[in-house]
């Protein structure tokens, strides 16, 4: 057996690259159609639409200059209505409601009025019983006395229930009967003369006492008697 070893052989063949450029040119005849029986083409453009705007004119008017003088604004002064409400705290003597010339006033009495807010202001009738309570705002307002003394007896009604009170109200008295209060409606009592003791001052007291409506009670004072001496052998 015979090997025999052939060595590979490698062949590079170059090619060169070639390129081929085709040029084909194509001419077309100019044609020109006439024809006196076909109408113009219509060209009809393409649709737009356009939104609807709506302008406002400006006016500028060019004219004079105008100048305006500085006004002097006067201040405003506003009035707040007030009203006031007032009148007498008396003796009614005749107990007819009324205070009569001869009646006498009360003093230092307290007279309250109350406002529709709940505020109250209050008021101290004077020597002469006279009371005022001014510049109240106009409302509902209530009044009330207080501060007599407790044993005299109302001839009016002590409370005013709440009313409107639109216009100032001077005629708002308050009467009692001071006859339980001794002393008070007692005028200056004649002087009577009498001799001895001090009768004249016990009959004034008296006349005091029966001008109030007392009664005059009168008492006599005896000196006791001596005890009798114990009898002798009892």
């Amino acid at each position: 057996t015979t090997t025999t070893t052939i060595p590979a052989t490698t062949t590079t063949t170059t090619i060169p690259a070639t390129t081929t450029t085709t040029t084909t040119t194509t001419t077309i005849p100019e044609t020109t159609t006439t024809s006196s029986s076909l109408p113009p083409p219509t060209i009809v453009p393409p649709s737009t639409t356009t939104p609807a705007t709506t302008t406002t004119p400006v006016t500028t008017t060019l004219g004079a200059t105008t100048t305006v003088a500085p006004t002097t604004v006067a201040p405003t002064t506003t009035t707040i209505p007030c009203v006031s409400i007032g009148d007498d705290v008396y003796s009614d003597r005749n107990r007819n409601g009324i205070r009569d010339d001869s009646e006498r006033g009360i003093p230092n009495a307290t007279v309250t009025v109350t406002l529709s807010d709940a505020t109250t202001i209050t008021a101290v009738s004077d020597a002469n019983g006279k009371y005022a309570v001014a510049c109240l705002p106009p409302g509902t307002v209530s009044v009330k006395v207080s501060g007599v003394d407790t044993l005299a007896k109302p001839t009016t009604p002590t409370v005013l229930a709440p009313f409107g009170l639109q216009v100032s109200r001077l005629d708002a008295d308050f009467g009692f009967d001071m006859s339980s209060v001794l002393g008070f409606d007692i005028e200056a009592a004649p002087s009577v003369a009498f001799t001895g003791g001090n009768s004249g001052r016990e009959l004034q007291m008296a006349s005091w006492m029966l001008s109030a409506g007392g009664a005059l009670v009168l008492v006599a004072t005896r000196r006791p008697k001596a005890p009798k001496s114990a009898k002798a052998g009892s």
